[in-house]
């Protein structure tokens, strides 16, 4: 059936909000990556395991103090019809929780000290890291509102621009300012304050405030706010707990300097996961708009295409890491890590269960009030804990590569559970057998990259490696146009029809 362009209130098409958002994630996917080589490579490689020591812990405690307001507060806007009048009502009722919540564990980690190093980093050593960890905590808080506020009222290209603010020019310049004085707790405290300036300055403005104040309903915002979002907060613990957990425990084992890699591996995951974070990103106030106008149909056609995407690239990205692991880590942040790259494959075979559960969690969250998220992180949580305790039982060399493989067995069952409980909710039938050829796609350029990889190992420099995967990339596009996957389609048909009407949404059935 023709693609028809249908009318979207609100403004820009999905398609559009798709390509800014992920513009947006490419930027802070670059910026990640070069910040993290330039404080190996001007503060060093201890500096660089605190510097992501303390990034790691901080996402973790973040996911608890945020109340799970990330996902309640822009899903309520989002599903909100008059949403522009009080969509500022509950970003101050949000707001208000969360500042509670940060400051109240900031203060406790704080005044912990020695005993709060102990119990995060593995010793009393680490202690000047604990204060600059609670001022991350509030500024991050301020980050995660006014963006769910933005997020939440579809004005996606602000919060786009917040992202970019303060993920990656914010890091890169508070990097340049903390070189000169060789203090890696001097830049995370620049990084919050930077952080907290750019959030206050992009929030919503609240004019008429006693007007408004009369007409803010707190106390119901409040009960339906927290009991949306405490209901998720066991599984937002839980997930940062899967993703922080590992190095922390490690931290108790072994030494900072070989715990590094472990770390390393943890943030190229979370970088790889951003070639699908904005398909995640955008999707719970999408999902959670087309639900309330009751259509169903066009949910499960873009969930569908969606599952399909993430896997056939999240396979390519999977192959082309796990072959070319060592280069990378080489021309990323020096050859410290080069003897240690067995722990980062065992974190990197992780990437296509990761990437499926990042994908498809804001989908069942928008398609369900029940927490489904929290119940499958619970459950990976409980098979990392048993691999981590036999482990900690057994004592194996190298320690990290045992935790690694912890952390590969904890996200295999999350993106396995995610996977099933998206197809469940939506009744989503699986084509895994359209799937193959691109598969097989992804296998032969994967044995491509090894030829590579044997021929010109001392001779992998940044133009043969950046050459060989874009031409890769290249030939894995032209495979999927020729094989027509319905995912490509829609995309290519959708961004024809911006180019003609960028205020059109594109609604495609595919057979």
């Amino acid at each position: 059936m023709p693609v028809v362009p249908k009318k979207k209130p609100g403004g820009k098409s999905f398609i559009a909000d798709l390509l800014a958002t992920g513009a947006t994630e490419a930027a802070v996917f670059l910026a990640i990556i070069i910040n993290i080589s330039l404080v190996s490579r001007l503060l060093g490689v201890i500096a660089l395991a605190q510097f992501l020591l303390v990034r790691r812990v901080y996402a973790w405690m973040q996911s608890g103090t945020q109340l799970g307001l990330s996902v309640s507060l822009p899903r309520h806007i989002a599903h909100d019809v008059d949403r522009e009048t009080t969509g500022p009502r509950y970003f101050f009722t949000a707001i208000v929780w969360g500042a509670l919540s940060a400051a109240t564990t900031a203060l406790v980690f704080f005044a912990g000290g020695k005993y709060s190093a102990k119990l995060m980093y593995g010793g009393a050593e680490y202690q000047m890291l604990v204060a600059p960890l609670s001022a991350l905590l509030v500024a991050s808080i301020i980050h995660v509102m006014v963006y769910g506020y933005h997020r939440g009222l579809n004005r996606m290209g602000t919060a786009n621009w917040l992202m970019v603010l303060n993920m990656a020019v914010v890091p890169l310049l508070m990097t340049g300012v903390a070189w000169r004085y060789q203090s890696v707790v001097l830049l995370l405290y620049l990084q919050a304050a930077g952080m907290a300036v750019v959030s206050i300055a992009m929030a919503p403005r609240f004019r008429r405030l006693p007007a408004f104040r009369a007409e803010l309903q707190f106390k119901p915002l409040s009960k339906s706010l927290l009991s949306y979002g405490i209901l998720r907060m066991p599984g937002e613990i839980g997930f940062g707990a899967l993703i922080a957990l590992g190095p922390v425990i490690a931290m108790h084992y072994t030494s900072i300097s070989e715990v590094s890699v472990l770390l390393l591996g943890m943030s190229a995951l979370t970088a790889v996961s951003l070639a699908v974070t904005p398909l995640g990103t955008l999707l719970l106030a999408k999902i959670s708009i087309m639900l309330s106008e009751g259509r169903m149909d066009d949910v499960r056609m873009r969930v569908g295409m969606l599952c399909d995407a993430v896997l056939q690239v999240s396979t390519f990205l999977f192959l082309q890491c796990l072959i070319l692991c060592g280069p990378i880590v080489t021309l990323w942040v020096g050859s410290g890590f080069h003897g240690q790259v067995s722990v980062l494959r065992a974190v990197l075979l992780s990437v296509p269960f990761y990437t499926v559960f990042v994908s498809t969690r804001s989908v069942i969250d928008a398609a369900s009030t029940k927490p489904y998220n929290a119940r499958n992180v619970l459950i990976s949580l409980s098979v990392f804990a048993v691999c981590a305790g036999i482990a900690c039982w057994t004592k194996p060399q190298p320690f990290t590569l045992a935790i690694g493989g912890a952390i590969f067995a904890s996200l295999a069952v999350l993106g396995v559970l995610s996977w099933r409980m998206v197809h469940s909710l939506l009744s989503i039938e699986s084509k895994f057998v359209s799937l193959l050829p691109v598969f097989a796609t992804n296998l032969v350029l994967g044995g491509l990259s090894v030829a590579v990889y044997r021929l010109c190992s001392y001779r992998m420099n940044f133009f043969v490696l950046a050459g060989l995967e874009i031409a890769e990339v290249v030939v894995l596009l032209a495979v999927i146009n020729k094989l027509q996957s319905p995912w490509w389609v829609y995309l290519v048909g959708a961004l024809r029809k911006n180019q003609g009407n960028p205020t059109a949404e594109p609604i495609a059935q595919v057979d």
